[in-house]
This record gives structure tokens, C-alpha cells and sequence, in this order.
């Protein structure tokens, strides 16, 4: 234990809160870049003009050049520009030589697969859009290698066409990213809606960041019959003192009725005297108003409007699982018929002490089922109330060793997954893996990047950080030393410096311990298919 960070308090839960879209949110562009104005195709030899840039790289940071690597041909790449005051792109379209342009389109003039084998590829694209609708701009464009694992981002579109066409090169697809201007593809600010206790508990101030790694991508409105599966998600904040606080949370989504738009309308009219009288951020109220205008036009049409919202637990100790398991009853009260309010069981829970060594558990009952509190012995691993076996289901033993030889040689880890989910769980057991050394460094398992972008990859010290693979950049890639970890695909990559391996003679005891933990004969990989329930688990009595 480190003597300089401080105990932490004999509390077993610090507070208890729900996050979701207020009339306090701010929209969050889902893309902070100017859109993108124009394009054309550089060669390596061509220096793009002020305003532009090349894409040099696929999204792992493999080679983008557009026709080959040979040392025979002259390398080509597409080039962006981002120009303030142009009308931005609004579309981008692949053609073969022998097809015709889309209608409104222009094409480039240079093909894709000039000086090398294949067909005839150019690029098209548009700056036009249809009238009476919200616009959505081209804010981004990159190349993926599927045959390199490489997967286009959830929110890009595939234009799926392959730029290698009629060539024995690797295939190689361009992917779009749109900003949309309507509210409700919009991502949203999230706030704090309620909490428990209302003050903040002596010598522990209430941590007001809690929302954004509760939706570290952003809070999104959904329109549709069905919201997306609740799911299950956990975080960890690092305190100045150096203190952890461990959160855990559901997130799910509730209808948006038009009484409830009623409500509010009133709500805001007998309080708009107040109101008036109080500082007003006008930025996001007049966002929020535009929000409920959006939802009132859908909800006239006939459409279903979802708004996210989150129940969480924070607290010192990191019995990840028991209180997921609490709030999984808890959220499944809510929704039934009982006759006591949620308050009456958080004010127990509050009132359940902390187990005080292992001799001892705390039992506590919600509902029908029992959640037992207990720590393990001192001389011990310390508590480490999750499954390791997740780790073992993303990552390969070979790959766990090259992540824990760039931890031992402190360098920067970014660990990447499509399923936020997943982030802290493998964190945590990789780091239990170190035991009994300690990471001295930056530890975010779960960045929230929609507001604090990741700058934190740019700083001169080691860092470990766990992203959504929405918010990679090629570019902070191919600029860094950075140890790339794809937990979807199974994948470590190594940026820049390479790093110093473990030796071997421990690296054979290390991998016989490794396999003895995660009996490797008995714990299948998690596969795509399965993927998309990851968290919603508790929704279904096993993985199908």
C-alpha cells in the first residue's frame, strides 16, 4: 500500500445517484472537427496545401496508401480539407470505372489504383441535401483493412465498396462520419437527476463527473418501437488524494410520453419568474428547447421516443459485482409493482456497515434475494470482487504477457473495445495480475472522451486508458509510443519503441500460473455474435 494515499473511509456506500437528459444538458457534437469541404488524391511526393491533410494511415495504423506499397509505384493517398468558410460535404460515393457517377455528385479525376493492378476507382462526392430536412455533414473519413482485423466504427458508415478492386493487394474500404443537426441524433451533456443522500457526506464531496463515465460516449435519445438492452457498466475515478471511488451502474432507457412534455411545459411556467432571476446557461437551455420541439414533432407522428437514464452506486470499495447485483434488483423493483419506494431499501443499504475483516460478511436482503458483503483475508489478494475469466475470453495468454510487459515497462496502454462494458472488468484483472506491484501512473479504464477527448495520450508520462473504439484516432496512433490493445479482435500492437520483454525464465512460470487460472480448455472466447448482450446479461438467464 502506498503510505501516501490516504485509507479509505469504514463506509460500505458513499452515494447513490440517477443520470439521464435534463434542461440543464448541453448537446455534445458527436464530432467536434470542421466538416470536411473538399477532397482530391496526393501523391507521397505532394505536400497537401494549408487546410489539408493526408490519410496516411488505416484506423490500426497500417499503411493508407491507396495503390499498393510497392517501391515500383508512386504511392497515393486521399486528402481532406476542412475550410470553415466552404459549404461542407454532405455525401461520398466509390465508383468503378465502367459505372456513371451518382446524380449531383462530382468525381475526382485521378483513380484510386493509378501506376498499379486493378480496376479503374474513383471518389465522388456531394455538398447537397434534401430540403425541409435536418443536414448531416461528412466530419470524418478513414480506411479499414478487414483482413487485418480492422472494423468500421458504430457510428461511421461503410461505403462498401473495396478501393483494392480487381487487385491481389489486401482489401481496403473507406468509412464516412456524419454530424446530423437534429437534436435527436444529437449526443447529450448528462446531468445529475437525483441522489442519495441530499448533502454531501463529511470529508467526502459529492464527485459531480460521476454522469460523464456513466455515458462516456455521450447520452443519446432514441427513436424507434425498442430501446436498446439495459446494460450493465463500471468505472473507476481517481481522486487528487490518490483514493479510488468505484462506480457501478445500469443504463437503460425510458418512454417519453407527451404527458410528460406537458408537465415540464407547466413546471417551466410556474417557475419561469425564478427562473428569470438565476444565471441561465442560454447555450443549453436553448439546445434542450429545440430538444423537446424535436420530440414533440416525433411524438405527432406517430413515432416512440426513449431518453437514457442511469441508476449508480459510488463507493470506496470495489464490490463490483455485489452491488450490481443489488442494483440489478433494485432497477427490477421499479419496474414491477411493489409497494415500498426505492428509498426504503438505498436508506438500508446505507445502513448495512462495512464488513470489517474476513471473519465476518454483511448480509443484506431486497426483494427476494440475499446480496452478501465479504473481504477477503489481509494477507491476501486484496478485494477483487469480480470474474478474472473476462480477461481470458478477450485476450489471448500471449497477449496478457505483452500487456503486462508494457505495464512493467511503463508505457502508454490504450485498451480499445466496441463494448464499453468491458473496460473495467479487464482492467481490473490485468492489474490484479501485477500483484503485489502497483501502477503509479494515470489509471482510466473507462475515458469518458465526449467531453474530455483524449489529450491524456498526448502526456509525457505513462498513462493507461480504456476507450470505446468510436473514439480512436489514426492519427494519435501513428504520432505516439502507444501500446494499442483491440480486446474485439484479440489484438496487441505496438507504436513506436519497442518494448522490453519479460524474461523468460519468468515468463514460463508466469504463463503455466496464467493457465492454471484461467483453465484456458474450459473458457470459450467471447464471439461478435455474443457481443451485443455483453452487460444485458442479467436480462436473460445465459448467453444464447
Amino acid at each position: 500500500m502506498n503510505p501516501s494515499i490516504p485509507t479509505a473511509p469504514p463506509r460500505l456506500v458513499e452515494y447513490f445517484l440517477t443520470c439521464g437528459i435534463s434542461q440543464d444538458s448541453a448537446a455534445i457534437p458527436k464530432d467536434d472537427r470542421v466538416p470536411i469541404t473538399n477532397l482530391d488524391i496526393l501523391s507521397e511526393k505532394e505536400f497537401p496545401p494549408a487546410g489539408w491533410e493526408k490519410v496516411l494511415y488505416t484506423i490500426s495504423g497500417n499503411a493508407g496508401s491507396l495503390n499498393g506499397t510497392s517501391m515500383f509505384t508512386t504511392k497515393l493517398y486521399i486528402a481532406i480539407e476542412r475550410d470553415p468558410n466552404k459549404n461542407p460535404i454532405t455525401e461520398v460515393a466509390v465508383i468503378f470505372g465502367n459505372e456513371p457517377k451518382p446524380m449531383g455528385f462530382l468525381q475526382l479525376d485521378v483513380s484510386l489504383n493509378k501506376g498499379g493492378i486493378g480496376k479503374d476507382v474513383y471518389l465522388c462526392f456531394t455538398r447537397t441535401y434534401p430540403s425541409g430536412k435536418y443536414r448531416e455533414v461528412v466530419v470524418d473519413l478513414l480506411l479499414i483493412q478487414p483482413k487485418a482485423g480492422e472494423k468500421c466504427p458504430s457510428d461511421y458508415m461503410l461505403v462498401n465498396k473495396n478501393l483494392n478492386a480487381g487487385s491481389f493487394r489486401t482489401p481496403l474500404f473507406l468509412c464516412i462520419k456524419k454530424n446530423s443537426e437534429s437534436p435527436l441524433k444529437m449526443l447529450w451533456k448528462p446531468v445529475v437527476l437525483d441522489r442519495y443522500p441530499f448533502y454531501d457526506i463529511k470529508g467526502s464531496q459529492f464527485p459531480e463527473m460521476v454522469p460523464l463515465f456513466c455515458y462516456p460516449q455521450g447520452a443519446d435519445v432514441i427513436v424507434g418501437d425498442n430501446p436498446p438492452l439495459p446494460k450493465c457498466n463500471t468505472f473507476i475515478l481517481t481522486l487528487v488524494s490518490g483514493l479510488k471511488l468505484y462506480g457501478v451502474c445500469i443504463n437503460f432507457h425510458e418512454i417519453f410520453t407527451k404527458e410528460r412534455i406537458d408537465n415540464a411545459k407547466a413546471m417551466n411556467q410556474a417557475n419561469s419568474d425564478s427562473i428569470a432571476e438565476q444565471s441561465v446557461d442560454e447555450e443549453s437551455t436553448t439546445g434542450t428547447i429545440a430538444l423537446e420541439q424535436a420530440i414533440e414533432i416525433a411524438l405527432t407522428e406517430g413515432l416512440r421516443v426513449w431518453l437514457p437514464k442511469t441508476v449508480c452506486l459510488v463507493s470506496y470499495w470495489p464490490f463490483y459485482n455485489t452491488f450490481m447485483n443489488y442494483l440489478i434488483e433494485l432497477w427490477r423493483l421499479t419496474l414491477g409493482t411493489s409497494s415500498y419506494p426505492p428509498e426504503r431499501f438505498l436508506s438500508n443499504l446505507w445502513e448495512t456497515p462495512l464488513p470489517q475483516n474476513s471473519r465476518v460478511n454483511v448480509q443484506l436482503s431486497i426483494a427476494n434475494s440475499k446480496i452478501i458483503f465479504d473481504r477477503p483475508p489481509p494477507d491476501t489478494f486484496p478485494l477483487a470482487d469480480y470474474g478474472v475469466d473476462v480477461v481470458f475470453r478477450c485476450l489471448s495468454i500471449e497477449n496478457i504477457i505483452k500487456v503486462l510487459a508494457a505495464l512493467f515497462a511503463e508505457r502508454k496502454i490504450l485498451l480499445v473495445t466496441t463494448h464499453s462494458t468491458l473496460l473495467t472488468p479487464v482492467s481490473e484483472a490485468i492489474f490484479s495480475f501485477m500483484f503485489p506491484f502497483q501502477w503509479q501512473y494515470a489509471y482510466i479504464p473507462v475515458l469518458p472522451t465526449a467531453v474530455l477527448g483524449l489529450d491524456l495520450l498526448s502526456a509525457p508520462m505513462p498513462v493507461f486508458v480504456g476507450i470505446t473504439a468510436t473514439a480512436v484516432d489514426p492519427k494519435i496512433l501513428a504520432n505516439g509510443s502507444i501500446v494499442f490493445v483491440n480486446l474485439d479482435e484479440d489484438m496487441v500492437r505496438v507504436f513506436g519503441d519497442a518494448v522490453p520483454q519479460i524474461p523468460t525464465q519468468f515468463t514460463r512460470t508466469l504463463i503455466q500460473e496464467l493457465k492454471d487460472e484461467a483453465h484456458v480448455h474450459h473458457i470459450p472466447k467471447i464471439v461478435n455474435e455474443r457481443k451485443g448482450k455483453i452487460g444485458s446479461e442479467f436480462l436473460f438467464k445465459q448467453l444464447p
